[in-house]
């Protein structure tokens, strides 16, 4: 796990401590922590996190797969979330960006099947391909920001509600394949 400055490196003799992903369910960061590293949590057991503001960069799969991962708040960093970041977290049912957050990346939030709501802050500059994707229970989305990436909701079937900035400049190809529950979008 990499804190910028603040590392600290975890050592197990083969059969004598469980491996840590399996055990660990609750992480306190430290408020000076900078960069959460590819596949720092992936696949481990912790059921919320909250990222100070400190922290710019989450890294590649850092939290794939942690299927008891209910609830991620982002304390207004100017974070930029790496491909598939939160990709298979299948219980994340509350996710809050904050209003700082500066890119996704691709399949961030793919497969995310709890997920009901969400709220994509104007601040986002970057959104890379698939990053909602297969968000089976996405009933709602509200978009501030000025773009929509290619396959970007593709899959998420309740997806009902939309709501839309009037400084929307580009809709990527695809991005509402398989989304049959769309009656209309609110600009």
């Amino acid at each position: 796990i990499y804190f910028g400055p603040y590392s600290q490196e975890f050592y197990y003799t083969a059969n004598t401590v469980p491996p840590l992903k399996q055990t660990l369910t609750s992480v306190v960061l430290p408020k000076k922590a900078q960069t959460i590293g590819n596949d720092a949590f992936n696949g481990s057991s912790i059921t919320s996190i909250i990222i100070p503001q400190s922290v710019k960069v989450i890294g590649r799969s850092a939290f794939q797969s942690c299927q008891n991962l209910k609830s991620l708040i982002i304390n207004n960093s100017s974070v930029s979330i790496y491909d598939g970041a939160f990709n298979a977290c299948t219980a994340l049912k509350e996710v809050n960006l904050g209003d700082s957050v500066k890119s996704l990346g691709s399949f961030a939030f793919c497969n995310d099947y709890e997920l009901e709501n969400i709220t994509i802050p104007a601040s986002i500059t970057a959104i890379d391909e698939n990053a909602f994707q297969g968000c089976t229970k996405l009933r709602k989305a509200t978009i501030l920001t000025d773009l929509i990436a290619s396959y970007m909701f593709s899959g998420c079937a309740a997806l009902s509600e939309i709501t839309l900035p009037n400084s929307l400049s580009r809709i990527g190809q695809h991005a509402f394949q398989d989304c049959s529950a769309i009656t209309g979008l609110n600009i």
